[in-house]
């Protein structure tokens, strides 16, 4: 969210006060602002999951944790 803000002001400061100001208005006065609102958190899916580590981006003991996150009741692992 922090970059997300970041490169809102440098499009406003940079690209929609001049557009502003070619147009021959103020543009303090004009305060041309973009609205993106919140980003969206990206759906858990099970299926990504079990790919994910069947293909060794994420170790056994991350899948764990995450399907525990999401509300699966593992047993803890024996070692």
């Amino acid at each position: 969210m922090a970059l997300q803000r970041f490169m809102k002001r440098v499009i406003e400061r940079e690209i929609f006060a001049p557009i502003v100001e070619q147009a021959g208005y103020d543009p303090r006065r004009a305060a041309v602002r973009l609205n993106w609102g919140i980003p969206e958190k990206p759906e858990i899916n099970v299926a990504d999951i079990l790919k994910a580590a069947e293909q060794g981006l994420i170790s056994q003991e991350e899948f764990r944790n995450i399907v525990r996150k999401i509300g699966w009741e593992l047993k803890e692992q024996s070692q």
